[in-house]
């Protein structure tokens, strides 16, 4: 079964250089969302999380630092690398300062630049645990807890809202759920949408009120945060 690329998430403004970067990174097997600017970015890294960062620091509108801050506010655990011309040392330290795990300095080959992203994700350190609002995955334990309180669930309904809570927010595809959550291919469409019906029947009639499956027509399912309004 074909596996899932490696997302990267490139944030550069100079359009010669996040082009070439896409380009370069794409014919190296990765998954590119290239964003030009901070306002753009901050709407995208909302939308969906990605395995790394690639983040420039100075920015016509914000900062790569900001961003980078946003990131490990909200938990996000994936490796974060700077691409900058900013040497100085307190540049640098500002940027590691701000819970990033490596720091490129402009000019760069794309060899360097591929070694550090490959040697980012060999390290990288998986969550052990999933939180949306009261809801909380232990990824170790396989359990998942409703205020503490251990929710019953089997074992496909456990990674079928693994996968959900560690994109919170994003549309996922059935295509895309059926490779995350290492399903053969031969297995139909609608195991997905059995597996979501009977997942939110369960949460339903555990109490669980803050978060919400949702069907986004033609597209896939999300799971959304429920206002108190």
């Amino acid at each position: 079964m074909t596996r899932p690329q490696v997302s990267l998430f490139l944030l550069e403004d100079d359009p010669v250089l996040g082009e070439g970067l896409r380009t370069y990174l794409q014919l190296e097997g990765f998954e590119v969302d290239w964003q030009h600017g901070y306002s753009t970015a901050l709407q995208r890294i909302q939308q969906r999380s990605y395995d790394l960062y690639l983040l420039d620091i100075t920015l016509p509108q914000g900062s790569g630092i900001a961003l980078c801050q946003q990131l490990r506010a909200r938990a996000e655990r994936a490796p974060i690398l700077f691409i900058t011309a900013r040497t100085d040392e307190t540049s640098v330290l500002e940027g590691f300062g701000s819970g990033a795990n490596d720091y490129v300095r402009k000019p760069f080959s794309n060899r360097e630049l591929l070694a550090r992203i490959q040697a980012s994700l060999r390290w990288r350190q998986p969550s052990a645990q999933v939180q949306l609002g009261s809801l909380r995955l232990d990824l170790e334990a396989r359990k998942a807890l409703w205020h503490g309180q251990e929710l019953r669930m089997n074992r496909r309904q456990f990674d079928v809202l693994r996968v959900l809570m560690q994109n919170p927010g994003a549309v996922l595809s059935r295509d895309q759920m059926m490779h995350l959550l290492d399903f053969d291919l031969h297995v139909a469409d609608r195991a997905i949408d059995a597996h979501i019906s009977q997942l939110r029947q369960l949460l339903r009639q555990q109490g669980v009120t803050e978060v919400a499956i949702s069907a986004v027509y033609g597209l896939g399912y999300r799971l959304e945060p429920v206002s108190d309004d």
